[in-house]
């Protein structure tokens, strides 16, 4: 999933000055030192955007720290929260979205969300045409999920959130921030 991210990265959020491009396999770029990969890691609490913010995070100030109680910005609709309705948008981030059909329908179907979807259409088993042979289900099937599950979001959102880090093998902890906690 890590090369697919980038890809995505680059379609949703075409590169300019306040970002370089990011390599595919080498992830020492990524993480808060990247201001893209920072941005959306970030939580929304926080202005990304005011550049004392950004610097406080990256030096893990103490009243800058992201740990897994803070939502970061990757897993909400339009990548911001609404202060007065914490829920509205949450699990909806057009990537998370993308991860979630990655990993459990197929990597093709990742293509199909759009940057302003919001709800993910129910799994459900493609239909073949005529003279076509399927070679094997999708990863949900084969587990036999028939929706989408709060455990799955939380393993994608955990998945996501390690591609998106600069962490070069998996740890439970990333710095002051707890995968298993989150």
């Amino acid at each position: 999933m890590k090369p697919a991210v980038v890809l995505w990265l680059s379609e949703l959020f075409p590169t300019t000055s306040s970002h370089s491009p990011l390599d595919t396999v080498d992830k020492n770029g990524r993480g808060f030192a990247h201001n893209l990969t920072g941005y959306l890691l970030c939580p929304c609490e926080y202005d990304w955007n005011d550049n004392s913010v950004k610097e406080q995070i990256r030096d893990r100030h103490p009243k800058f720290l992201v740990t897994a109680m803070s939502w970061p910005r990757f897993l909400y609709s339009k990548y911001t929260n609404d202060p007065e309705d914490l829920e509205k948008g949450f699990l909806q981030g057009t990537l998370l979205l993308k991860a979630y059909k990655f990993v459990f329908t197929s990597p093709t179907s990742a293509r199909d969300v759009k940057d302003e979807e919001r709800d993910p259409p129910p799994l459900h088993k493609r239909t073949k045409r005529l003279n076509q042979i399927r070679t094997r289900g999708h990863v949900a099937s084969l587990l036999g999920m028939h929706s989408v599950m709060p455990r799955s979001i939380a393993y994608i959102a955990v998945q996501l959130r390690f591609a998106l880090s600069n962490v070069g093998s998996w740890r439970s902890d990333d710095g002051d921030f707890d995968y298993i906690l989150f």
